[in-house]
């Protein structure tokens, strides 16, 4: 039977059935029906300070050396994958269908494995039984990674080739290994990740982020309540209010990436994972580097067929050295969305994209317009902060189809009566003719 196409008679394994060391199971793979393979539970891996590692490791049920998909982070490598459960509880989601085998926002083993992969889930220091000073987003976690990518390399599984692929935390912490260019890590797909945690999630624009930053550092000390070192990140956004050397050692140093890249952006992050990924594309060395950017759901579309198989076309031509057409890839791959679910994609050469044309509008307080025209008199727009649902609002109605993709910039004159600082929240909204 062809190894795609699975065996329907064969039992899916429930994965509380695992046990520490090896195990045959199958995989209810989506994408080919059931799968063998062997599963590597709690494999040891210790770093050069001591400090041991704890991993899962997923293989094709058959002799060889394969690439190696690799992902790190602080979640759990045991976790269950609950965000394709979610449904009606959050159907904003979208539909995201992977086996009972994939850790959320991680590589789907149901996937990689039957194409002849081996898939490695990394616990990093602080979770998942190691007992070592928990730091998120951080060189540390970077340098155990490193280690663990060498190791990986050396195995007898593995060809010597590793790529590193996940979302979120998962593509954080590729920035980070990717900027200490690791032998063996020969391509890596951070899907729509932050690198610079000041400004991408700790402060907005200077503006202290008191919501999902704080809910996720909670989240982490929820996650493992036995560990007492756990960086204190919430006292730490209290303490260091600017962009100090605390904030400096939580900065990628983006440019001393090196390795062939394809990272992806979506249009919807731009509050957390948006910038990172442009910023990423843009200061990153690396001679080969492409850059995908939708306007869709985030875990839907990591996991949604068609860009599973960009992501391995993008693995078999670094990993396998398969002479495919990955090298034709357009560099810039972009959605322009016209309405929800509704768009088309073009492609680019760089990002910005070459030859756009920045125009300036201008606003104008009599009417709350946007014009080409500057207003020939000065007005005074004002809101009150502190009730519900006020705002300004200015509007432009465009004469013709645009394309409305790449970066803007408002440049505003502000008081305020009462208080001596404010943050300000600016948006763009995209209406339709009526």
């Amino acid at each position: 039977m062809n190894h795609l196409l699975g065996n329907p008679e064969l039992n899916v394994t429930d994965v509380n059935d695992v046990h520490k060391g090896l195990n045959y199971i199958v995989v209810d793979s989506v994408q080919y029906g059931n799968q063998e393979m062997i599963m590597e539970k709690d494999v040891e891996v210790i770093m050069k300070d001591g400090e041991t590692l704890y991993l899962n490791i997923f293989r094709p049920n058959k002799e060889g050396r394969f690439p190696v998909v690799m992902s790190a982070d602080t979640y759990g490598k045991d976790n269950k994958p609950k965000i394709t459960n979610m449904g009606a509880k959050c159907p904003t989601l979208g539909n995201i269908a992977t086996s009972s085998f994939t850790p959320e926002e991680s590589p789907d083993p149901g996937f990689w494995v039957p194409n002849e992969y081996v898939v490695v889930k990394v616990a990093l220091r602080g979770s998942s039984g190691s007992n070592g000073i928990l730091s998120p987003w951080s060189k540390r976690e970077a340098k155990d990674y490193y280690e663990v990518i060498e190791w990986a390399s050396q195995q007898e599984w593995s060809n010597g080739n590793v790529g590193t692929n996940g979302v979120s935390y998962l593509a954080v912490t590729q920035w980070w290994v990717a900027s200490l260019n690791p032998p063996h890590l020969k391509a890596m797909i951070p899907w729509e990740g932050l690198n610079d945690m000041y400004r991408e999630v700790a402060f907005h624009g200077g503006i202290p982020d008191t919501g999902f930053f704080r809910f996720w550092i909670k989240g982490i000390f929820a996650r493992w309540p036995n560990n007492p070192n756990i960086e204190g990140l919430i006292q730490a956004q209290k303490d260091h209010t600017l962009f100090d050397s605390y904030w400096k050692a939580h900065q990628v140093p983006l440019p001393q990436i090196r390795i062939p890249l394809f990272t992806c952006a979506s249009w919807s992050t731009q509050g957390l994972h948006n910038r990172g990924t442009f910023e990423g594309f843009k200061q990153a060395s690396s001679v080969n580097k492409w850059l995908y950017v939708h306007g869709r759901k985030e875990w839907e579309s990591y996991y949604a067929r068609e860009n599973l198989e960009k992501q391995k076309l993008f693995f078999d031509y670094y990993l396998k050295k398969e002479d495919n057409d990955w090298k034709d890839t357009p560099t810039v791959t972009y959605e322009v969305r016209e309405k929800f679910y509704q768009g088309h994609y073009r492609e680019a050469s760089d990002f910005p994209i070459p030859n756009t044309q920045y125009t300036a509008l201008y606003l104008d307080g009599e009417n709350h317009s946007l014009n080409l025209d500057k207003p020939k008199q000065t007005h005074v727009s004002h809101y009150h902060s502190e009730k519900d649902n006020e705002s300004l609002r200015f509007t432009y109605t465009f004469s013709e189809d645009t394309e409305l993709t790449g970066n803007m910039n408002l440049k505003l004159w502000v008081s305020s009566n009462e208080a001596d600082d404010m943050e300000i929240f600016a948006g763009i909204k995209k209406l339709d003719r009526q």
